[in-house]
């Protein structure tokens, strides 16, 4: 079994959370003990849209919808949206897009 979520234990300064990672947490053993595996991050989840009518960053953000671990015979597959544009991109824009990605999992 496997769980994927957003988390801001590694962001320093954490007013408000900005940097932040996409873990997965797995159990083979029925949920006895669990592992966790670093999927992506760090990134600026204030540069993702908004969640209030603007839609303009200033977060805490809003990176997506329809995401998540799927079991496979041997691991998991996620997929998963990270805020962009990624530091150092050279334009601005209203509605900042979020980036999707995919990362497979073996055991």
């Amino acid at each position: 079994m496997g769980i994927a979520f957003y988390d801001h234990r590694n962001d320093k300064a954490n007013n408000p959370p900005k940097d932040t990672d996409y873990w997965l947490r797995t159990s083979h053993d029925g949920g006895a003990t669990w592992q966790e595996t670093l999927l992506a991050g760090s990134f600026d989840e204030t540069t993702a849209p908004s969640t209030d009518t603007t839609g303009l960053p200033g977060g805490p953000g809003f990176v997506g919808d329809y995401q998540g671990p799927a079991a496979l015979d041997n691991g998991f597959a996620a997929s998963f949206a990270l805020a962009a544009p990624l530091p150092g991109a050279n334009f601005k824009l209203a509605n900042p897009p979020t980036d999707v990605f995919f990362s497979r999992i073996a055991r």
